[in-house]
């Protein structure tokens, strides 16, 4: 029997349930893992998050989306909140929909750091929830540095891992090559001066 994260509100618990379900018959469940900021808030109730982000290999998505994009965007729609499918898309960058006012997502993400997976799971699901480590590497990474688009709450999430777990930043922060340090402390110094009170209920 699979040990459950705990803490993960029970909104997205149930959406993750029905958009893993919708999906089964395309894209296994073990082939997901949960993470972002609403695994962070499970663990360390730092701040209200109340989305879905699940992470798959590149190459096992894309597989997916090729060979049964269509018929996953369908599935999708039965199950969500959209009727018209505006707010529900299948395609190569990512899979999206709304469950019950609760906003799930698949990210193609290959792994940042090792071991992978926490070995607990989202309950009643076969997805695997993401490490302290693996979520942080994947906010500096893929939000702080590049082309990425970076949140108040993903720097707030980073302050607050030096409080909650410190060596999960550490080995995020091992990940990072020289000069994706130096993009992540010029992001730091770019930051609005309130960006910490406008992060607390952020949801992603």
């Amino acid at each position: 029997m699979h040990q459950q994260e705990q803490g993960i509100p029970s909104a997205v618990v149930r959406a993750v349930q029905l958009f893993v379900t919708a999906l089964a018959p395309h894209l296994a469940e073990g082939d997901l893992r949960f993470g972002g900021g609403a695994a962070l808030q499970a663990r360390w109730h730092h701040r209200r998050s109340t989305d879905a982000v699940l992470f798959c290999d590149p190459q096992t998505y894309a597989t997916a989306v090729r060979t049964s994009g269509e018929a996953m965007e369908r599935a999708l729609r039965d199950v969500s909140a959209t009727t018209a499918g505006e707010e529900t898309f299948v395609d190569q960058i990512a899979t999206y929909t709304r469950i019950g006012g609760v906003e799930v997502t698949i990210l193609p993400a290959a792994t940042l750091v090792h071991p992978s997976g926490s070995g607990k799971f989202v309950p009643g699901t076969a997805v695997e929830t993401l490490t302290g480590a693996e979520i942080l590497a994947g906010k500096l990474v893929h939000r702080l540095t590049g082309a990425g688009i970076a949140e108040p709450r993903d720097i707030y999430d980073l302050a607050m891992a030096q409080e909650h777990d410190p060596a999960a930043l550490h080995q995020a922060a091992a990940a990072l090559s020289a000069n994706q340090r130096k993009e992540v402390a010029v992001m730091i110094e770019l930051l609005p001066l309130n960006w910490a009170d406008s992060s607390r209920d952020a949801r992603c």
